[in-house]
């Protein structure tokens, strides 16, 4: 009984992860105008430091130079 149960759990948990990563392996949507959307939409100073790569943090800026 105890091993039914353990060959079930093995198998529930093979089945979830092939379906977590098949759901992570699939290609991202495209929205209406044919380009992939994206999770961030920045604007303004933060758009443009992200854009330029510029460190944000004050350890970052030291450790830079």
């Amino acid at each position: 009984m105890k091993r039914r149960g353990l060959l079930v759990v093995t198998v529930l948990t093979l089945l979830l992860t092939a379906v977590v990563l098949a759901s992570a392996a699939s290609p991202r949507r495209l929205d209406s105008t044919g380009a992939l959307r994206s999770a961030n939409s920045f604007d303004g100073e933060t758009a443009v430091r992200y854009r330029q790569c510029q460190p944000t943090h004050w350890r970052a800026c030291l450790l830079q130079h």
